[in-house]
């Protein structure tokens, strides 16, 4: 039973974490083990809300300006890069949340070091020539990669500021690409979570006031 402390916690950890490049729901997983919550990967991805509000909040005035300049390519590459994450939560989505694979610590501490390596040795990896905006075909192989991220301990963020580096970005404009192709995947999660009427279950159920 998931009592409320745990849940302001669990909550923290997904604050603290989500902006860096390190992987949020791998550290929720820690946690949750930790504290023994003993929740499974549905609650995880009921924190996500405050995620996607917190990115809403923070990107408004882009959002905004995107959405004023009616920047059709800006769009259509984020959307790109959203594609293959979201395909894959649509159809294998009921697979993962029950998986034991994706709740498991040693999957999370696996995930954890390979990005950590790559991190390290980010400068050292191969690049295209430099470029200020992205292609359909570059925002493919970003989405491609933040498939990845799916694997609890992969950074989602971190995964796609490498992809993005890769691909000739600049470390800023690599970031910025990151967190504002994270909103439409945040959306689609979060939209999920209300259409299933399971998954309000759940987490009325499961909560301990």
């Amino acid at each position: 039973m998931m009592l409320l402390w745990m849940g302001i916690v669990l909550g923290l950890v997904q604050g603290l974490t989500e902006f860096i490049p390190v992987s949020s729901s791998g550290h929720l997983i820690l946690f949750d083990s930790w504290l023994d919550a003993g929740q499974n990967h549905m609650f995880l991805q009921f924190i996500n809300i405050g995620t996607l509000l917190a990115l809403l909040f923070f990107f408004r005035k882009t959002i905004w300006e995107v959405l004023g300049s009616k920047d059709w390519k800006l769009m259509l590459n984020l959307l790109i890069i959203a594609i293959p994450a979201g395909v894959i939560g649509l159809l294998l989505g009921d697979i993962i949340e029950e998986a034991p694979f994706f709740m498991s610590v040693w999957t999370v501490l696996v995930g954890l070091f390979a990005v950590g390596v790559l991190m390290i040795f980010a400068e050292k990896l191969p690049r295209l020539p430099r470029a200020e905006q992205l292609t359909p075909r570059k925002s493919l192989f970003i989405g491609l990669v933040q498939c990845l991220a799916i694997i609890p301990g992969v950074s989602r963020s971190g995964s796609t500021i490498l992809a993005g580096k890769t691909m000739g970005l600049t470390d800023e404009k690599a970031a910025r690409f990151s967190f504002l192709a994270s909103i439409p995947i945040m959306l689609g999660v979060c939209l999920r979570l209300f259409i299933s009427s399971n998954n309000r279950e759940y987490f009325v159920e499961n909560w301990q006031f």
